[in-house]
C-alpha cells in the first residue's frame, strides 16, 4: 500500500466591501456619513468531516483496494498539504500551474511551514474520517429467496468502524479523529500520521464485497447525515414498505461525527448505478423474488406519458385509458415475461418496464445537500441536520458542503485535453468546465437530447456508435480482442440480465475464479464466459475463460445527474471508477487524480479570501479607523474579554445584527434569532506580531488580525506571496489569527468612515 511521500476565511459581500473568490455578493445602502459595516461570510475554518460511502457489492473488491491506496494521499493533502512554488517568467507554465502553483515534491509540517515554497493551504488540524457502506437491506422484502435479506446485506448506514469492530476509532464511536489542537471532547488521540493513515485504510477495506446487490449509495449517506428519522428497520405491512423505529445508534454517531461548523466532504465510490430503493410504498418489490408486473404500452413509448402506469393500477390522473384494456396488459397475470425481469436489472428503467418508479428521486438528494428544511417521515418540513446549528449560532454555509463521485463513466469523457494525449497524466475537468465543454450532454444527455457517448447508454442490448472524445467505435460482442480501449467490446446479450459496460480496466493481478479464495467477488463465472465478457479475455486477445483480467463499471447516471444538479449550489467533483494509470510510481496512479479534483475545490476554502475594496491605512501598515468585529452566541453573559476581545457600543452591535439579518444569517428558517448574538471587537496586532502576521508564511501563535495589500497602484503592506492566489484586482486580505473568534462566530469589518479609497501613507 502507498505510504507518505488550520484555518482560512470564506467571504461574502455585504455593504460596500466586495469580496472575491467566486462567492456571491450582496449589497445594502449605507449613509456615507455613518461609516460602513461589511460582513465576512465565514469565520476561521479549522474542521473537516470526511464521510466515504462505499459500494460493497460483490464486484467492488478491486475498486476498494484502489481507494485504500489513495487514502494516504488524500489525508496527506489535508493534514500535511503539499508545498508549491509559483510560476516565474521562465517556467512556461500551464494554465493549471498558473492557477494552483507547481508542486515542489515536499510537504508542509503540522504548522504549514515548507522547506521551500509555500503550503497549498493551511493544514487541517481537526479532521473526522468515517466510512459507511451502500447496503441497506431488502426494504421490507423478507420471503425465502428474496434479495438482500441476510444480516450482512444491511449495514443500516452506520459507521463501519463500529459494525466491523475496527480497532482504534475515536472514543469507540466508529470514526477517526485527527486532533492536533486537542479541540475534540474528549481530546482526540491520533497525532501520528502513519498510524492515522493505517486506521483509515482499514476502515475502507472493512467495507468488503459481500453486501447487498442493490447498492443504495445515495440513500446511505442521506440516512447518516440528513434523514431526520433514520429507521431501525423497514418492514412489510399490508404489502407496503414501512420505515419502523428510530435508529438511536446512528443518531449518536451522527451527533459525534458531524460538527455544525465543519467543512463537510462526502465521497462516493461505486461501479454500478445507484439503487436507492424507497423505504415506503412498493419499494420492497425490487428485492422480492416474484416477477414484476408489466407496464402499459404508453410506458414503452414515453415513460413520462400520463397514461404510463402499472398494469395492476387504476386509471392514472390525466389519462382516460383503463390499464385493464391496454394491449400490453392482456396476459392473465399481467406479469412481465420472466426473461424480461432479471433480478440484476430491477433498478434499471423502472418506469418504462414496471410503470412505476421505486427509487427515490434525485431531487431528494439535491434538497438534502442544499436545503435548510427537509421532510420527516410524515412529510412535515423540519430542520436539516446537515445545516443544524447550536442555539444562537448560524447554520453551515452551503459553500462548505462538498460532494465527490468516483463512478462508472469513461475517464476520457471527464479529462482535459492534455490527459488524452499524455500517457501518464490524468486531470479531471471541474463540473463547471464539464458544462462549458458540453460534456454533461455527452454523458447524461438533456431533455430532448439523447446521450452522445454510446458507452453511457444503459441497456443490456449491444450498442453502436462512436465515442465523441476518442473517435473510437463500439466493438461487437463477438470480438476476440480488446477492440475498444474503453470497454473492450460489447457483451453478448444471451440472458438479458446484464447491462453493458461503461468502461473496464486491467487488474494488477489476474484472478482464477475456479481457485480464488473469494470466488463470490470473482467476475468470470460461467455466465460471463457465455457472454464473451472482455473481463475474462487475455490482454493479448483470445476466448473468454475463468481467469479475470479486467474489472468493470456500469454507467453511473444517477450519480452524475446528482453531481450536475447539485453543482449549482454546493462544491462537486466527479472522477471515473476506471483508472487510467495503474503504475504506483506515477502521480496519476489509480484514484489520485480523483483526490486532485476534490482538493482543487476544498483547498480554495482554506486559502486566503481576497476582496476588491481597499481599506484606509496608517504609515505602519495598520488600519486607519477600521476594525474587525465578531458576532457569536455564548451563555448569555456576552463576555468579550473571555476570548481576548473588547466590548463595543450597543449601537454598533445593533448595526451588526441588522447586517446579519439582511444577509439571511439569522431570523430565517433554520437559523437563530439575530438578538441572540453577542458582538465584540477583535484586536489588531501591533509591533512584531503585526509584522509577523503580515509577512510570515507560518503565522505567530497569537490572537488578532492584520491587513495585507499587494494591489498595484496602492500602498503595499506585507508579503505579496501570501496573496498569490488572489485575482489581479483583488490583492487584499484580512488575516485573522489565533482563537479570538469563538467557534461559529460571524466576522465583520467596521470603519468609522466609508472605505472607498485607501489613505495615503
Amino acid at each position: 500500500m502507498r505510504r507518505w511521500a488550520a484555518a482560512g476565511l470564506g467571504w461574502g459581500l455585504v455593504a460596500t466591501l466586495s469580496f472575491g473568490c467566486g462567492q456571491s455578493s450582496k449589497t445594502r445602502p449605507l449613509d456615507p456619513n455613518d461609516g460602513s459595516i461589511a460582513m465576512i461570510r465565514e469565520s476561521s475554518l479549522s474542521k473537516v468531516d470526511l464521510l466515504l460511502t462505499i459500494d460493497n457489492s460483490r464486484s467492488m473488491k478491486d475498486k476498494q483496494e484502489l481507494l485504500a491506496n489513495a487514502v494516504p494521499y488524500l489525508l496527506q493533502r489535508l493534514i500535511a498539504p503539499r508545498c508549491i512554488r509559483y510560476c516565474g517568467p521562465a517556467d512556461n507554465c500551464t494554465e493549471e500551474q498558473v492557477a494552483h502553483g507547481i508542486p515542489t515534491g515536499q510537504y508542509a509540517d503540522p504548522k504549514g511551514a515548507c522547506p521551500s515554497g509555500v503550503a497549498e493551504m493551511p493544514p487541517v488540524r481537526d479532521l473526522h474520517v468515517g466510512v459507511i457502506s451502500s447496503s441497506l437491506g431488502s426494504h421490507g422484502a423478507a420471503e425465502a429467496n428474496d434479495r438482500c435479506t441476510a444480516a450482512s446485506d444491511n449495514d443500516h448506514a452506520q459507521l463501519l468502524g463500529t459494525l466491523r469492530n475496527v480497532a482504534g476509532t475515536f472514543n469507540d464511536l466508529g470514526f477517526l479523529a485527527w486532533d492536533v489542537s486537542s479541540r475534540t471532547t474528549p481530546a482526540g488521540t491520533d497525532f501520528d500520521p502513519t498510524v492515522f493513515v493505517d486506521k483509515a485504510q482499514r476502515l475502507v477495506q472493512s467495507a468488503g464485497s459481500a453486501g447487498c446487490e442493490l447498492p443504495a449509495t445515495l440513500e446511505a449517506w442521506y440516512r447518516f447525515l440528513i434523514d431526520p428519522e433514520p429507521p431501525v428497520e423497514v418492514v412489510l405491512n399490508q404489502q407496503t414498505s414501512v420505515a419502523s423505529g428510530l435508529d438511536q445508534t446512528l443518531l449518536q454517531q451522527r451527533s459525534a461525527f458531524l460538527r455544525p461548523d465543519s467543512v463537510v466532504v462526502i465521497g462516493m465510490l461505486s461501479d454500478a448505478n445507484d439503487c436507492s430503493v424507497m423505504d415506503e410504498g412498493q419499494g420492497w418489490m425490487v428485492a422480492h423474488r416474484a416477477t414484476m408486473h408489466a407496464s402499459t404500452s404508453a410506458c414503452l413509448a414515453n415513460p413520462d406519458d400520463p397514461c404510463c402506469t402499472s398494469c395492476t393500477s387504476g386509471v392514472p390522473p390525466g389519462c382516460s385509458k383503463d390499464p385493464a384494456s391496454d394491449p400490453n396488459c392482456q396476459n392473465s397475470d399481467r406479469l412481465l415475461k420472466e426473461a424480461d425481469d432479471a433480478p440484476s436489472l430491477r433498478c434499471w428503467q423502472q418506469k418504462r418496464r414496471f410503470g412505476m418508479d421505486l427509487l427515490y428521486p434525485i431531487e431528494r438528494y439535491v434538497n438534502g445537500l442544499t436545503a435548510r428544511l427537509v421532510p420527516d417521515r410524515e412529510g412535515q418540513m423540519v430542520q436539516n441536520p446537515l445545516y443544524a446549528a447550536p442555539e444562537g449560532k448560524a447554520p453551515r454555509d452551503r459553500g462548505l458542503v462538498n460532494l465527490m463521485a468516483i463512478v462508472g463513466v469513461p475517464w476520457q469523457d471527464l479529462a482535459d485535453n492534455e490527459s488524452l494525449t499524455t500517457p501518464d497524466t490524468l486531470r479531471y475537468l471541474t463540473t463547471e468546465q464539464l458544462a462549458q465543454k458540453g460534456r454533461w450532454d455527452l454523458i447524461l444527455g438533456a431533455p430532448g437530447i439523447p446521450v452522445t457517448d454510446p458507452l453511457m447508454v444503459e441497456q443490456p442490448e449491444e450498442r453502436s456508435g462512436i465515442n465523441p472524445i476518442t473517435g473510437e467505435p463500439m466493438a461487437p460482442s463477438d470480438s476476440m480482442s480488446r477492440a475498444n480501449r474503453i470497454n473492450g467490446h460489447e457483451l453478448a446479450n444471451i440472458d438479458n440480465d446484464e447491462l453493458q459496460y461503461a468502461c473496464i480496466f486491467p487488474l494488477s493481478t489476474p484472478r482464477n475464479c475456479d481457485t480464488d479464495p473469494d470466488p463470490a467477488s470473482c467476475e468470470c463465472t460461467e455466465a460471463e464466459i457465455k457472454r464473451n465478457s472482455p473481463l475474462c479475455q487475455p490482454p493479448e486477445g483470445g476466448a473468454s475463460g475463468p481467469i479475470q483480467y479486467f474489472a468493470k463499471a456500469h454507467p453511473g447516471t444517477r450519480f452524475l445527474d446528482l453531481i450536475q444538479q447539485a453543482s449549482h449550489e454546493i462544491s462537486t467533483s466527479v472522477a471515473s471508477v476506471c483508472p487510467k494509470v495503474l503504475d504506483e510510481s506515477k502521480p496519476s496512479y489509480g484514484y489520485l487524480p480523483a483526490v486532485d479534483g476534490l482538493m482543487s475545490v476544498v483547498r480554495t476554502l482554506f486559502r486566503p479570501r481576497c476582496f476588491s475594496s481597499p481599506l484606509p491605512l496608517r504609515t505602519d501598515g495598520s488600519l486607519d479607523g477600521c476594525g474587525v468585529l465578531a458576532a457569536f452566541a455564548d451563555d448569555g453573559t456576552c463576555d468579550c474579554a473571555a476570548h481576548g476581545n473588547a466590548d463595543v457600543p450597543s449601537e454598533i452591535g445593533d448595526k451588526v445584527r441588522a447586517v446579519m439579518q439582511q444577509g439571511a444569517v439569522c431570523d430565517v428558517d433554520g437559523a437563530p434569532s439575530c438578538s441572540s448574538f453577542c458582538v465584540c471587537q477583535v484586536p489588531e496586532l501591533t509591533g512584531n506580531d503585526l509584522a509577523a502576521c503580515q509577512n510570515d508564511v507560518t503565522p505567530p501563535e497569537t490572537n488578532g488580525f492584520c491587513y495585507i495589500n499587494a494591489q498595484d497602484n496602492e500602498p503595499h503592506v506585507g508579503n505579496p506571496d501570501l496573496l498569490r492566489d488572489c485575482a489581479a484586482d483583488q490583492k487584499r486580505h484580512l488575516r485573522l489569527l489565533g482563537d479570538a473568534l469563538p467557534e461559529g462566530a460571524q466576522t465583520f469589518v467596521n470603519c468609522d468612515k466609508p472605505f472607498y479609497t485607501p489613505r495615503k501613507p
